[in-house]
């Protein structure tokens, strides 16, 4: 459901803001968090793709993609953004959500 959903996005978002590897540890942060989304992009790339319309799936979507964008850089984030703005001008275009319009412009100010 979209509440379900909705939570797991949540937690996903809470692990990418809070997460500190160790120092022994072979990747760094922003590989870690960009393999994350790399790896999470079929299953968030499906859940905007099914709940396109509802507002707190979206919401949270963005919520998720602002922080990673955030947190690895956008020359590390570079890699995701042609399947992310797509996705997020679909989705726009299909709901007029103001969450994607709002990730849009955090994609403006990131990359220029």
């Amino acid at each position: 459901s979209p509440k379900q959903i909705s939570a797991e996005l949540s937690r996903l978002t809470v692990l990418v803001q809070h997460l500190r590897l160790p120092k022994q540890s072979s990747l760094s942060r922003s590989d870690f968090i960009l393999s994350l989304m790399k790896e999470s992009w079929p299953m968030l790339d499906s859940v905007s793709k099914k709940h396109p319309r509802d507002f707190t799936c979206g919401e949270k979507l963005c919520r998720l993609h602002k922080h990673a964008m955030r947190e690895c850089g956008a020359a590390s984030y570079a890699p995701m953004m042609e399947p992310l703005t797509d996705q997020i001008v679909k989705n726009f275009s299909l709901s007029l959500l103001s969450p994607y319009l709002y990730l849009a412009s955090i994609c403006v100010s990131e990359f220029g």
